[in-house]
């Protein structure tokens, strides 16, 4: 187990994918954390342009390694890790959490808790 000793900004874990390119990233509600094995990098609000919400309440990979981020306020977030910024897809209207997923033929789904 991590925790915020280790380098995570929080004790707790919303979310988890591995990506293809091997890394694992982790939604919390201070944002995301990408861990390389070890090293723990966090992008949120304060440091990553773009991103608008830092309650991750679910990650997942497009088919291009982009970064579909769900948040706990119905924004729906795409970050570009390479680049290192984001943008807002969506806002949901009701302010409700957001699970987001992709099929396997790259649709992208998603759904209000």
């Amino acid at each position: 187990s991590w925790t915020v000793s280790d380098g995570m900004p929080v004790n707790s874990v919303t979310s988890l994918l591995q990506s293809r390119s091997g890394h694992l990233w982790l939604g919390t509600f201070d944002g995301l954390v990408r861990f390389d094995g070890v090293r723990f990098r966090t992008y949120n609000v304060s440091n990553t342009p773009g991103l608008a919400h830092n309650r991750i309440t679910s990650v997942d990979e497009a088919a291009d390694g982009r970064l579909l981020l769900g948040t706990d306020a119905g924004v729906l977030q795409l970050l570009d890790p390479a680049r290192e910024h984001a943008d807002v897809l969506w806002t949901t209207p009701v302010n409700r959490p957001n699970r987001v997923w992709t099929g396997p033929d790259g649709t992208l789904y998603t759904s209000l808790k």
